[in-house]
Parts: structure tokens; sequence; C-alpha cells
């Protein structure tokens, strides 16, 4: 049973290409590793891995059909995901120019020595 899952390890999840291509072949059709490998073009046990790692964040499910293991896309955390991209994509932040100024003090500088020399 998967884990619950993160925003953390959503985007984790999301990061590698591979996975985003798996992702995009089941938002067409649910499919099995065989499928996903020829639609992939990559080698059953990187699918598979990659399936895993989807599995253990909640974004793919799956289930038994006879002998074949069905994988299917799970909408609700792509909709989290959207969700929080869409609030920081609307987001307006106040641009440095308007900021109210910054009035900590200084860091302390090292101490530097200094001479008073004439040179004449």
């Amino acid at each position: 049973m998967p884990r619950p899952r993160s925003d953390h390890d959503v985007f984790i999840a999301l990061a590698d290409a591979n996975r985003r291509r798996i992702l995009d072949a089941l938002s067409r059709s649910d499919a099995d590793v065989s499928t996903i490998t020829d639609i992939c073009h990559a080698s059953q046990p990187t699918v598979s891995e990659h399936l895993r790692i989807l599995r253990s964040v909640g974004l793919v499910s799956v289930r038994r059909i006879g002998r074949r293991r069905v994988y299917h896309l799970v909408t609700e955390a792509i909709t989290d995901a959207s969700a929080w991209l869409a609030r920081i994509a609307r987001a307006r932040p106040t641009p440095l120019a308007d900021a109210p100024p910054d009035t900590s003090p200084a860091p302390a500088q090292p101490h530097q020595p200094t001479w008073d020399i004439d040179i004449d």
C-alpha cells in the first residue's frame, strides 16, 4: 500500500522526464508494463522502477487483471500539485523596490588594523 504522499515527494517524482512520459501515457489509457515499455522505449526493469516510485507517492495505482498488472493515473495527486502551481503562478510578490527598507543592523565587520603613516 502506498504511503501518504507529500507535495515534496510528488514534485520529486514529477522531476524525472521518464516518469512524466509514463504519466502522459497513463493520462490517455490505463496500461500494463509491457505497453508502457513500448510507448516509452525503455527497458522493462527501468519502467518497473519508475512505476514503483510513482506508486509510492500516490501518482499511479495498480490492479491485477488475470496475470497482468494494469496501471492507472491517480488524478487527485496531479490536481493537488497543479493547484499549488496555479497558486504560485497567480502570486504577485511585492517588487523589491517597493519593499520596506531593511532596518536590521549591519553585520559586524572583522577588526582591520589601521596605521596612521605620513608618507612625505
